[in-house]
């Protein structure tokens, strides 16, 4: 039974991914797999503090960004390389807006609940039914995080055509734009919608 657990534990940790193709075999995972579960780990307490209070990425859309999927801080940051058309430029906008509304507000209730969590410890009054619940409570809110900025990624390719979403990436790559993560993968048809 031990064994058992200690797979377990092994299998469904943190940063641990095995992808699956159409077909169902066993694949590498890529490199955004393996640093996903740690994407905010390289910022600093006040620097990963005011980026959630500010709705910014920060690694979050990893996985999409590493891979070619456009995100919509950095479309708008490079809208003229893009030669992005009005509507675009106005679609990508108001996008980028709601996604970063709804991440600053996300991210202001995990740094509360994360607080929270702290206060338990710092008072002396952890117990392992409250450690659970608010544990449990700061990963769903990191979840909805993550999903906000990856659904704003998958959005992006909606409102781009496949050579914008080409030459973001060729720009990206160049260190065109503001951030950390770069694609790494190439483009093609194989992840358009």
């Amino acid at each position: 039974m031990r064994s058992v657990a200690i797979a377990a534990a092994v299998f469904f940790a943190p940063g641990y991914s095995i992808a699956q193709d159409h077909g169902g075999h066993v694949t590498a995972p890529s490199p955004a797999a393996a640093s996903s579960a740690s994407s905010m780990a390289g910022y600093g307490a006040e620097e990963r503090a005011a980026g959630l209070r500010e709705g910014l990425g920060m690694g979050l859309a990893m996985p999409a960004e590493t891979n070619g999927y456009p995100g919509p801080l950095h479309v708008v940051e490079l809208a003229d390389e893009l030669n992005l058309a009005p509507d675009q430029r106005e679609r990508m906008q108001r996008l980028f807006d709601d996604m970063r509304a709804n991440a600053s507000r996300l991210g202001a209730q995990l740094l509360a609940q994360e607080a929270e969590l702290d206060a338990l410890f710092r008072g002396r009054f952890a117990n392992a039914d409250l450690l659970e619940t608010t544990a449990r409570r700061i990963g769903e809110t990191e979840a909805m995080l993550k999903v906000t900025h990856l659904r704003a990624h998958l959005a992006t390719m909606e409102i781009l055509s496949q050579a914008q979403v080409a030459l973001y990436v060729e720009l990206r790559r160049s260190g065109a734009g503001s951030g950390r993560t770069r694609p790494s993968a190439p483009t093609g048809d194989s992840h358009r919608p």
